[in-house]
C-alpha cells in the first residue's frame, strides 16, 4: 500500500471501507477498497474480495470502473480503483426525485453498454442497483462498480442465514426463486433502475421479499408515462420488456434492448424538435407534432398531408424531410423515401440517425455500397450507435445476389 497514500475514508460498508487514496506512480486520485482484517479470516468473505478482483482484471470498459491494484500488505487485503468524480445514482434520484428524459436515457444507455461488455466477458453482475453505479456532470456518464458478488458461486450468494446476497427490491424472480441465474437477471435489475430514474419510484422498496416476488410474478407494473407525464409513452415497453418475470420474455442480451433504446431515442429527439433553429414557432411545432402522432397511427395520408404543407412552410428542415422519408417508407415507396432521406442528410449532416435511416433505406433496395456508406457515416459520428454496427453487420453477413443470366 505504500504506492497509494491514504487521504480520508469516503465509505463503509459490513466488510470492507473505501477511501481516496493518491497513486504516486500516475499522480492520481484512486479510490482503496479495505478489506476489514476480522473479515481475511472469513473464507467465504475473502473468496468473495478475491472474486471482485479476478472480475474487474477482466473487465475494460469506458462505463466500468477501472481496476488499478490489489494485494495484501501486512495481513491486510485491499483492492486499487480509479476514483470516479460524482455520485451514486441512488443520491441524484434522492436529490432530483426523477431524472429528466434526455439525462436517463444518457445513463440507461451507459450501464447496458457495461452491461453488454460484461456479458460478453461471462460476467453476470447479480447487484444492479443506483447505489452501484457511480455518475459523473460534464460530460454526463454512469460507470458501473461493486463486482463483490459477480459471477459468484451459488453458496457465495447466499448469506450465513440462508439469504441472497443483494438487494431486495432490485433482484430477478430467479434470485429469489432459487433458479440458475444468468445475464437476464441483470437485465431485470437495470429495468428497474430505469423504472426509477424515469418515475421516483421503486416498485417495491421497503416491502417483505415474499410480497416482492408475489407482485414480481403478477408482471402488474404501472407504465413509466402513466406515473410521470413527461415520459414517453414510447418507452414504456422498453422498460416493461426488462421486467417481465418469465425471463424467456426479457430482451436476451443488453444489446439488443440497445438496439430498441437507440431506435425510440431517435423518434424521441425527433419529437422534442432538439436540433431545431427554427421550432420557435408554436404553430410549426403543434403542426410537426400532429404529422408525427398521424405517422405513429398509421394515418399516412394524414401525415403526408401535414408534411407537405410544412415543407411548404419550411423547405429546408431536415426534420420535415426525414419525417416525409420515413412516411414514404413506411408505405413502400422507398425511392421516394430515400430522396427525403438524402435532403435530410444534407440539411443535417451531423445527425447519425438520419444516416441510419438512409443506410437501411438503401439496404432495402439491395444498394450495399450506398448502404454500408451511410452506415459508417453514422459510426463515425456517433460510434456507439448500435443500428449503425447491426446495418454493417447484416450487410456482411447477405447472401450475395445470383448473377445476371449469361445470353
Amino acid at each position: 500500500l505504500d504506492r497509494f497514500g491514504i487521504l480520508k475514508k469516503i465509505g463503509q460498508g459490513g466488510m470492507a471501507a473505501v477511501h481516496i487514496g493518491f497513486d504516486q506512480q500516475s499522480e492520481e486520485l484512486v479510490a482503496v477498497k479495505v478489506l476489514f482484517k476480522d473479515f481475511a479470516r472469513d473464507e467465504m468473505v475473502l473468496r468473495r474480495f478475491q472474486r471482485e478482483i479476478a472480475v474487474l482484471k477482466a473487465l475494460d470498459h469506458p462505463n466500468i470502473v477501472k481496476f488499478i491494484d490489489s494485494g495484501v500488505d501486512q495481513g491486510i487485503n485491499y483492492l486499487v480503483l480509479e476514483y470516479v468524480r460524482g455520485k451514486a445514482l441512488s443520491e441524484v434520484i434522492k436529490t432530483r426525485k426523477r431524472i429528466d428524459v434526455p439525462s436517463a436515457l444518457t445513463l440507461i444507455k451507459d450501464v447496458a453498454r457495461a452491461l453488454a461488455h460484461a456479458h460478453a466477458c461471462s460476467v453476470v453482475h447479480r447487484d444492479v442497483k443506483p447505489a452501484n453505479i457511480m455518475v459523473t456532470e460534464n460530460p454526463l456518464a454512469a460507470k458501473i462498480l461493486d463486482f463483490g458478488v459477480a459471477q459468484a458461486d451459488d453458496q457465495l450468494l447466499k448469506s450465513a442465514v440462508g439469504q441472497m446476497i443483494g438487494t431486495v427490491s432490485y433482484a430477478a424472480p430467479e434470485q429469489f426463486l432459487g433458479k440458475r441465474v444468468d445475464a437476464r437477471a441483470d437485465l431485470y435489475s437495470m429495468g428497474l433502475v430505469c423504472y426509477e430514474m424515469l418515475t421516483g419510484r421503486n416498485p417495491f422498496r421497503n416491502m417483505d421479499p415474499f410480497l416482492v416476488v408475489q407482485q414480481q410474478l403478477a408482471d402488474d407494473y404501472t407504465p413509466p408515462s402513466q406515473i410521470e407525464p413527461l415520459v414517453p409513452p414510447q418507452l414504456d415497453p422498453l422498460i416493461l420488456k426488462l421486467l417481465c418475470s418469465d425471463r424467456d420474455r426479457r430482451y436476451a442480451k443488453a444489446d439488443l434492448f440497445l438496439f430498441e433504446l437507440e431506435e425510440f431515442e431517435g423518434q424521441y429527439k425527433l419529437m422534442r424538435l432538439e436540433s431545431a433553429t427554427i421550432y420557435d414557432f408554436p404553430e410549426f411545432v403543434k403542426q410537426f407534432r400532429e404529422a408525427n402522432d398521424a405517422l405513429q397511427g398509421k394515418d399516412f395520408d394524414r401525415a403526408f398531408q401535414l408534411g407537405q404543407e410544412l415543407i411548404a412552410q419550411v423547405p429546408r428542415a431536415a426534420e420535415v424531410c426525414y419525417l416525409l422519408g420515413r412516411i414514404h417508407v413506411e408505405r413502400g415507396f422507398l425511392y421516394n423515401g430515400i430522396r427525403e432521406y438524402i435532403k435530410a442528410t444534407a440539411l443535417d449532416p451531423s445527425n447519425a440517425f438520419y444516416h441510419v435511416c438512409l443506410g437501411q433505406a438503401y439496404q432495402a433496395i439491395n444498394m450495399e455500397p450506398q448502404a454500408r456508406t451511410e452506415f459508417e457515416a453514422a459510426l463515425k459520428l456517433d460510434p456507439n450507435s448500435r443500428m449503425a454496427r447491426q446495418g454493417l453487420a447484416d450487410l456482411a453477413n447477405a447472401t450475395p445476389p445470383d448473377p445476371p443470366p449469361v445470353a
